[in-house]
């Protein structure tokens, strides 16, 4: 398991909380997720469109629910000016 270290600059945006989710098997599972804290969210600032595309792409791979993947398809996005690194980060999960 991976362990992240809280004195690291992403504390300063983020908290990593425990959450317990239900697996398709009905077991409970306990995960780890980061939650924005307050000051680092934006109703302005907008996923690069890689990114949107990523979440799709994950969520269809783990067959969550149809409705749920609309939704993230449906998300707003921006483009990436960088486009070495749209390229880069698209060649990771597109197969």
């Amino acid at each position: 398991m991976r362990v992240f270290n809280p004195n690291q600059d992403w504390a300063e945006h983020l908290e990593l909380v425990p959450l317990n989710c239900t697996g398709a098997d009905g077991k409970t599972y306990e995960a780890y997720v980061f939650i924005s804290r307050p000051h680092a969210v934006s109703n302005y600032l907008l996923p690069y469109d890689w990114y949107q595309e990523k979440l799709v792409t994950f969520a269809r791979w783990q067959q969550l629910p149809e409705e749920y993947i609309n939704q993230l398809s449906q998300m707003e996005s921006k483009p990436d000016p960088d486009e070495k690194r749209r390229a880069r980060r698209l060649k990771k999960f597109r197969k």
